[in-house]
């Protein structure tokens, strides 16, 4: 995604990833949610950060790689 829409994609793209990961991967689908893909993408969410696709863009452009960031978030939480 950010190889062709750089790391600030339209709401409508980082739409249809959350639409196909769930579609590709049915058991991922939540049931509880109105669409099934709210917890990759919401767009209709009222905070900044809008689901784990958004979550991944934020760590991109901080330069952090995910694995780097649930390490730092892992050493945090132990005493």
């Amino acid at each position: 995604m950010t190889k062709t829409h750089g790391t600030s994609p339209p709401r409508r793209v980082r739409e249809l990833y959350a639409k196909g990961i769930v579609s590709l991967f049915p058991y991922l689908k939540d049931p509880y949610s109105k669409n099934g893909y709210e917890h990759y993408y919401d767009s209709e969410s009222g905070s900044d950060v809008k689901g784990l696709i958004e979550q991944v863009l934020v760590l991109l452009i901080a330069g952090t790689s995910v694995q780097e960031h649930l390490y730092s978030t892992e050493e945090r939480r132990q005493p």
